[in-house]
């Protein structure tokens, strides 16, 4: 899993970049090689907003050959995490694994 411990972060604007085996990342067979994931986090005492963009290789398979290859897409994806009495954990984790599948 693509983990990153955001409480160790100030509060405001930050770049993150993360990289990963797509395995360990949690992927299945359709997803091959490194997983890049670059965010802007905007961060404040009541909430997290991550905006990202994600890179990786597919595996495809040609419709008229039936021959295999790999093909870079990307994908852009925002996570809100809203900060209360009942979620404000210091060791919460923020995970990225499930917005790839």
């Amino acid at each position: 899993q693509m983990r990153f411990e955001y409480h160790s972060y100030p509060d405001g604007i930050h770049e993150i970049e993360l990289k990963g085996k797509s395995e360990e990342a949690g992927l299945d067979e359709r997803f091959r090689d490194d997983v890049y994931i670059v965010c802007t986090m905007d961060k404040s005492a009541s909430q997290i907003v991550l905006n990202c963009d994600a890179t990786f290789i597919l595996n495809l398979e040609c419709d008229r050959c039936t021959e295999k290859y790999g093909e870079e897409r990307s994908i852009e994806f925002k996570v809100v995490k809203v900060f209360n009495k009942e979620n404000d954990d210091p060791e919460d984790i923020m995970k990225l694994k499930d917005k790839l599948n």
